[in-house]
């Protein structure tokens, strides 16, 4: 993986293909399934609701799918109905969904918009090299330096302000006498930042959030992020050849060399290569569906809505809006 984030708010790339959102980290990754949650995008379009009413919606959101749920053996009974214990299930799960979701809040956007809304998201993506940092802006006649020194280090501080590489702002800034009395000095500052700091400030230095799972393979990972795209913005596109575009199966890559077309697949092999794409989606539905629940990156098998392509295809290109659709 590499080191510099794609996401970094300030220096956000050009990205037309979903192949080139390949340098993500999990927490990362996880934003991504989250945005391609059914469960979630529910969870932000029922928030301001009443309780009641959320639950409600909830069930019918789910009983929406029973034709599916029944293939999957969610649903047992004759009507195709939840049974009580069935529903109470149902919202009980659906509870982390809530939590989940008050934690990231609303991410059908763009990166620059979910960052600047909410004040805990460069703690989520783990930035550390964006966290409210302190540094040494410019030393006042440093070994007998002239006055022109100190000005140049203090415009220079300036104008990367006007150039948005602070995003951490209001900041303070004090002269500091370096004989000055360190407890006098430590007692003015703690003044200052009660005095001027932001309400409700979280000041908090976290690490990476857990994942979950025996076993955690990233690239495993990134390819079923990468499928669950590619289904999203081509939804009705026969599974072998959102499985080409994926690189889910090492042999038919090969095979295929980039060639979309199909010529050089068999009808045995357009077969092999969709059964393998429609495993590889479900467990990136499911991976989708447990972010929600704040379990990642895990594809256990869980009860799942239907996933709306149109609609999540359009919470996709809000957060890249130069993906090219061929």
């Amino acid at each position: 993986m590499a080191s510099k984030s794609i996401f970094n708010p300030i220096e956000r790339p050009l990205i037309t293909e979903i192949a080139q959102l390949d340098r993500m980290s999990y927490d990362q990754m996880r934003i991504e399934f989250l945005r391609l949650s059914p469960a979630y995008a529910l969870m932000a379009a029922i928030k301001k609701k009443p309780i009641e009413l959320q639950n409600d919606l909830i069930l019918k959101f789910y009983e929406s799918n029973s034709s599916a749920l029944a293939r999957r053996k969610f649903l047992k009974t004759s009507n195709r109905k939840f049974t009580k214990d069935q529903r109470n299930r149902i919202l009980a799960g659906f509870d982390f969904v809530r939590k989940t979701h008050k934690e990231y809040g609303d991410i059908s956007k763009s990166y620059e918009a979910w960052i600047s809304g909410n004040e805990n998201a460069i703690y989520l993506l783990n930035y550390h090299h964006l966290y409210p940092s302190t540094h040494l802006i410019a030393i006042e006649r440093e070994h007998g330096q002239p006055l022109a020194r100190f000005a140049k280090d203090m415009n220079a501080y300036l104008d990367s302000i006007e150039e948005g590489k602070h995003i951490h702002e209001p900041r303070i800034v004090v002269s500091i006498p370096v004989n000055a009395n360190f407890k006098v000095v430590t007692q003015d500052i703690k003044q200052w930042m009660r005095e001027y700091s932001l309400p409700n400030a979280n000041r908090q230095y976290v690490s990476a959030k857990p994942l979950i799972g025996k076993r955690v393979h990233y690239e495993a990972t990134l390819k079923k992020l990468h499928l669950l795209m590619h289904k999203t913005l081509r939804p009705h596109e026969p599974l072998w050849k959102l499985g080409l575009r994926a690189r889910v199966s090492d042999r038919y890559n090969k095979l295929a060399h980039k060639d979309l077309s199909g010529d050089k697949l068999s009808k045995d092999d357009k077969d092999i290569l969709s059964a393998t794409t429609s495993r590889t989606l479900k467990q990136a539905q499911y991976i989708a569906e447990n972010a929600a629940r704040g379990l990642f990156p895990l594809h256990k098998r869980i009860i799942t809505p239907e996933f709306d392509y149109e609609e999540l295809k359009k919470r996709l290109l809000k957060a890249w809006p130069d993906l090219i659709v061929k």
